[in-house]
């Protein structure tokens, strides 16, 4: 399959105090490491942003950078 990615690099922004960061937090430790290595075209980062509520940060080639907030994301679809 051909094609350029179009997302070069996902930051995934949370706080480890408060509770919106909860359903993120689960899915970094179940589901972050797969999708990792399922995408090695990728640049995935964490990082802890004490206070805020979580949102994946997404640079593409076309924009600069897309935030999107995440806030209270379900631990059931986690």
């Amino acid at each position: 399959m051909g094609g350029v990615w179009q997302l070069q690099k996902l930051i995934v922004s949370y706080s480890d105090w408060g509770g919106s960061s909860r359903g993120i937090i689960a899915f970094m430790e179940s589901h972050l490491p797969a999708f990792k290595e399922l995408n090695p075209q990728l640049e995935v980062a964490t990082e802890l942003i004490r206070g805020q509520h979580p949102h994946l940060k997404g640079f593409y080639i076309t924009v600069n950078y897309y935030d999107a907030p995440i806030k209270r994301l379900l631990l059931s679809i986690c």
